[in-house]
This record gives C-alpha cells, sequence and structure tokens, in this order.
C-alpha cells in the first residue's frame, strides 16, 4: 500500500514537470522577453580634476578706526578711490539704526518717485507687464551667473510691480506711507549718535572684506614663472592676517595656477582651445569661463602648472583661495547607448568587382539590435566617448566608417536584455 501510494506521487510530480518543461517551450518559442530603451542626445564633458590656488591683484586695506564696525560694500562691490569703505559707530544699535535708515531712505526715494510721476501715468498694464517680464528675465540671468549681489541690489522689478499697482489701483495714498517712512526714519535719527570715523578706498577696484593670509604669497605681475615646485610650497605657505579690514582687488582679471601632470598638460594643449569651463563645486555653483593663460614647464616629460584667467568678480569668487577645481577639457555629444546594448555580430553584404561579378563580404562590427515592429534589426555604432556604463556615439559618422551605411538614430528602440538575439529575428 505504501509503495503503492509512492510511486503515484512520483508518476504526478514527473507528469506535472513534464506539463511545465512543455509551457516553457511553448511560451520560449512564442515569446521572447527583452527589455528596450530609447535612444536620445547627451552631451558630458571630460575634466580634469586637481587643486587651483588663486592669485589676485590685491591691496590690504589697514583697520585704522576703532568702535563696531559696519561695512557700506558688500564682498564683489565696485569702489572707487576715495569711495567709503566702512563707518564706525559707538555700539551695535547705533548700527542697526543706521543699517535700517539707509533702507528706508532707499524706499522712500522709489515711492516719492513713483507719486511724482503718478500725475501722469498713461502706461497701460500690458506694457508694464512686459517689462516686469524683462525684469524677471534679467534676474534670472544674473543669477544664472552667480552675481546674488546684483541680483539683490536690482530695485527695478519691484518699482514696475508698484507701478503696476498703481495703475490698477491696488495701490493707494503714497504720501502716507512716505510719511510713515519718515517718521521712522526721524525716531532712529534721534537715537542713534552717528558714525564716528570711517576708512575710504586707497584705490579703485573690487572690495572684499577678509584677510587669508595669501594675498602676498605670489607677486601677480609674475605668475608666468610658478613652476611645479614651487606650486607645493605656496599652497601651504600662509602669511600673518593681523588685524586688517579688508582688501580691493584693483584688477578685473584674476588667475588660478594648477597643478598638472605631464599627460594632462598634454592633453590640455592638444585640445587646440584657448577658452574652457571651469568648476568649483564647493565654492561656486555653476561653471566659470577661463582662459588658458599660460603653461608652466621645466620639460615635456614633467609636471606643469596651468595659469588659467577669469574676469568674474562677485560674492562666490572673491571668497575663493584653494579649492578641488575640475577643468573641463573636451566636451562629447551624440547619441548614449548603454553598455548592456552593446554587441558583436557579423554582416554580410553583396560588392561588385572590378570585372563586374558579384561576390559577398562579411565583417564582424560592434552595433546594437533595434526593434521595428516585431523585427529586430542590427545597426553598427561609431563610439566617441566611453564611460562607466554608456557609451556616446556619432549619429552622422563618416560613410567610410559604415560597413552598410546604416548606423544607430535618435530615438530608435535598442535591446538591452535579452537572450538569442539576431538580425532579422521575429519577436513577439
Amino acid at each position: 500500500m505504501s509503495n503503492s501510494i509512492t510511486k503515484k506521487l512520483f508518476l504526478f510530480a514527473l507528469t506535472a514537470l513534464i506539463l511545465i518543461y512543455v509551457a516553457y517551450l511553448f511560451y520560449s518559442s512564442n515569446f521572447t522577453m527583452l527589455q528596450t530603451e530609447i535612444v536620445y542626445n547627451i552631451s558630458v564633458e571630460d575634466t580634469i580634476d586637481t587643486l587651483g590656488f588663486v592669485v589676485r591683484n590685491e591691496k590690504i586695506i589697514d583697520e585704522t578706526g576703532s568702535g563696531v564696525t559696519d561695512y557700506v560694500l558688500d564682498n564683489g562691490d565696485k569702489v572707487n578711490n576715495g569711495g567709503v569703505i566702512a563707518r564706525f559707530y559707538n555700539s551695535t544699535q547705533d548700527t542697526a539704526n543706521m543699517q535700517e535708515i539707509e533702507r528706508i531712505n532707499s524706499e522712500i526715494a522709489e515711492l516719492e518717485k513713483l507719486d511724482k510721476a503718478a500725475a501722469n501715468l498713461t502706461t497701460n498694464v500690458e506694457s508694464i507687464d512686459n517689462q516686469i517680464n524683462n525684469e524677471l528675465i534679467k534676474l534670472m540671468h544674473e543669477l544664472n551667473k552667480a552675481n546674488y549681489i546684483s541680483a539683490r541690489h536690482n530695485r527695478s522689478l519691484l518699482y514696475y510691480i508698484n507701478e503696476r499697482q498703481l495703475v490698477t489701483g491696488e495701490l493707494r495714498d503714497l504720501n502716507k506711507r512716505i510719511s510713515k517712512l519718515k517718521k521712522r526714519r526721524a525716531e532712529l535719527q534721534n537715537n542713534s549718535s552717528g558714525s564716528i570715523d570711517a576708512v575710504y578706498a586707497p584705490v579703485s577696484g573690487y572690495f572684499i572684506n577678509h584677510i587669508d593670509g595669501f594675498e602676498s604669497i605670489v607677486n601677480y605681475d609674475e605668475i608666468t614663472k610658478v613652476y611645479p615646485e614651487d606650486f607645493d610650497k605656496i599652497k601651504n605657505k600662509r602669511g600673518e592676517s593681523g588685524n586688517k579690514l579688508g582688501k580691493i582687488v584693483e584688477n578685473t582679471n584674476w588667475y588660478i595656477l594648477c597643478k598638472v601632470s605631464a599627460e594632462q598638460a598634454l592633453k590640455i594643449t592638444e585640445s587646440g582651445k584657448k577658452y574652457f569651463n571651469l568648476y568649483i563645486p564647493f565654492a561656486v555653483s555653476g561653471s566659470l569661463p577661463v582662459e588658458l593663460y599660460s603653461v608652466n614647464q621645466l620639460n615635456k616629460n614633467g609636471p606643469a602648472v596651468i595659469v588659467l584667467r577669469c574676469n568674474r568678480i562677485n560674492s562666490e569668487t572673491t571668497n575663493i583661495r584653494t579649492e578641488t577645481v575640475q577643468l573641463a577639457v573636451t566636451e562629447y555629444s551624440g547619441l548614449r547607448i548603454s553598455k548592456r546594448a552593446l554587441h558583436d555580430a557579423t554582416l554580410t553584404k553583396k560588392v561588385e568587382n572590378e570585372d563586374g561579378s558579384i561576390s559577398e563580404v562579411s565583417q564582424t562590427l560592434q552595433g546594437v539590435y533595434v526593434q521595428y515592429g516585431n523585427e529586430l534589426i542590427f545597426k553598427q555604432v561609431v563610439i566617441t566617448y566611453s564611460g562607466t556604463d554608456y557609451v556616446i556615439c556619432n549619429p552622422k559618422p563618416d560613410e567610410n566608417l559604415l560597413f552598410n551605411g546604416e548606423t544607430v538614430e535618435l530615438y530608435d528602440k535598442i535591446i538591452v536584455e535579452g537572450t538569442d538575439l539576431y538580425d532579422g529575428k521575429i519577436v513577439n
């Protein structure tokens, strides 16, 4: 009895396995499991990562006053010779009061300007809206260029918004607001003793309110004489910052010194480019446009110091001294192809010989399988860049590089996962 049951269970299990296997054969013969992706355009930059040291034409300003310091300028602000850099007050409250007074003065000036123009306002709302849109575009450009100070100081947008409210009747009785501001200003003035001293700019330039001790390490006029062994010394050669108020950058152009290997220096020079994009990821948002100023190299087989020139001065760039930088040497654009989609296949084509006869020529090529409806077509690829898990292919390579004149195209549906792939295969 026991043997009979065991035999029946064994036959049942065997029958089940056979049925499963038959079902698998039927499924695999009628359905092909494929994973696809769409080909799209991509652009990447081949970068050199290194350390950058910034050199500026900097004039240090001594802190000659006493009391609580109130900087009139922000980092990166332009100042003329003799212009006020900072004022000194008896207390922090006096400093806060004066800052509030300056803000009020600015608002009063705008409202009075608007009030004078109110009587003659014939501008329609559509025209004002266009001006608001233009100012928004300007603001976005400034933010994209990381000119945050300029964006913050631009009050034209607020003016046009107030003008719109005035035209539509949403803003009334400007004199009431002006009177309220003047009253507040008078209160602040009565409670403040005013500044007790001030510091004036000895030269014209761009103000920076901090000293880091590297201001005089490298001579601004001798940057082409800095070689790799000098670079190794200067990056750690910090001087005394002392009791200083800040500094003025006298020249718009400033320089980034970067030590690179002989191979990297050759890569830069062989690119034939004069202008590059420089990324300073831990200090500056976006990229900086830089010019290759010089390559300081004792011999072609040794390391070099490349000198990059930049003229973008703002609150971000004024804080840079020694930072990790990325120099984008080459940009690659083309069709992005997953490496999982790449296969080798042998293609055959008929060619006409010199005597007029026809013969077949075969060649093993690298390419991808493209799905058109329920058919797979093998297309050759011409790779221009190889990343970690993808490659970039030329969408329009020279005809002499293509075996049959056909290559992968934008928006092709390529196979990234599948088995038993071949040219002309029918899939469901």
